[in-house]
């Protein structure tokens, strides 16, 4: 999920690299290219392990179940992110986002327009969103990208501005970047044309998401209306797991909802012995950072699991006085300067690293299995 879910403005790829490397120079075996459930089971890895940290992440794009949803270019969000991280850029006369070797989750090459809608209003959402964008703007000047015809990613959400789960820097810099929020509308139908391919969005204004309880119970005035011509349409409203490994070997799983197994909030266990959780499946869909913790925990619990010992977590501080260092005058009152990334032109963004979790030292191994 971090080369494959997270856009490489944000994450650099040579920095995922460095930090694999670090994971392996610990005395981690990475075998890559295995699907469990098809290569090898989750019976097998539970039979030869001793304990198995399921990490694969909620990687399957929700959809929506409106008209007009199934057929070709209306895809899922994180399918799209998948494609163009494995594919090659296109160029502006003929965008291609992935390559012929790159597959949908469909198992065939996404095939993305120019007048394109994004579906959603989260970070995820954002993060396709600019990610489109950028195919757009690569080739093409900024100010010709806007104009009508050129090429316009939209990005329609249920909620207002204000109320919108994606972070404030994610919208400032998606408005930046030229894309066009529509705040406060709901979709109702994709309509295509007699061959098939999308010719637009109908949307209803959404009067109010969230109930007083602050619970998702959005309400809809039918008589407002609109209609978004386009080409291509995005679903980024929200993932879910695919544990259909779980049906050789891990039927002792239970699971609260389809996809989602119970888990002990302190150790991360599931109701299967020896079997661990981490990251979306521990707590649901958060940040990478959240994961990373996740993984940290997770281990300590296997470590305890199979040693019966604690692994103490304790903070060092050093502190070294330098006498005559001082701020210069007026520091305080200094703007900060954003932090600068490669590529997209004169677009404005930040970039968030994370490091791995590290793995325990015992006697018989752990099985991680992870997307």
């Amino acid at each position: 999920m971090l080369a494959l879910g997270v856009p490489a403005y944000r994450l650099p790829r040579d920095l995922i690299a460095r930090e694999v490397a670090v994971i392996r120079a610990l005395g981690v075996e990475i075998r890559c290219g295995v699907t469990v459930g098809r290569d090898v089971s989750l019976r097998q890895l539970r039979r030869d392990y001793a304990a198995v940290i399921i990490a694969v992440g909620a990687k399957s794009s929700r959809s929506l179940g409106l008209v007009g949803e199934r057929g070709p270019r209306v895809y899922g969000g994180v399918d799209l992110l998948r494609a163009v991280a494995l594919g090659q850029f296109g160029t502006a006369d003929a965008p291609a986002l992935v390559s012929e070797t790159s597959l949908s989750a469909a198992g065939s090459p996404l095939d993305i327009g120019r007048e394109v809608v994004v579906i959603g209003g989260g970070n995820v959402a954002y993060d396709v969103a600019r990610t489109v964008q950028r195919q757009i703007a690569y080739d093409t000047a900024r100010t010709a990208a806007r104009l009508a015809g050129i090429g316009r990613v939209y990005l329609a959400s249920l909620e207002t501005l204000e109320e919108m789960p994606a972070d404030t820097l994610e919208i400032v810099e998606g408005d930046e970047e030229g894309i066009v929020r529509l705040n406060g509308w709901g979709p109702v139908e994709i309509h295509r044309h007699a061959s098939g391919n999308v010719r637009g969005v109908t949307f209803r204004r959404c009067v109010r998401v969230y109930d007083e309880n602050k619970r998702f119970a959005p309400v809809f005035q039918d008589d407002e209306r609109q209609t978004v011509s386009c080409d291509t349409v995005l679903l980024a409203v929200g993932q879910a797991p695919d544990l259909a490994f779980l049906a050789d070997g891990g039927a002792d799983i239970e699971q609260f909802r389809p996809g989602w197994p119970k888990v002990d909030s302190a150790t991360l266990a599931t109701t299967a012995a020896g079997v661990f959780v981490a990251g979306d499946l521990a707590h649901g869909t958060r940040l990478l950072i959240d994961a990373v913790a996740s993984g940290k925990a997770v281990a300590r619990s296997v470590y305890r699991h199979l040693t019966g010992r604690n692994i103490s977590r304790q903070a060092v501080t050093a502190h070294l006085p330098l006498e005559r260092y001082q701020r210069e005058r007026g520091y305080e009152a200094i703007r900060r300067m954003p932090v600068r990334t490669s590529g997209g032109g004169n677009q404005r963004r930040w970039w968030n690293g994370a490091t791995g979790a590290r793995r325990p030292c015992v006697r018989r191994p752990a099985a991680w299995i992870a997307a």
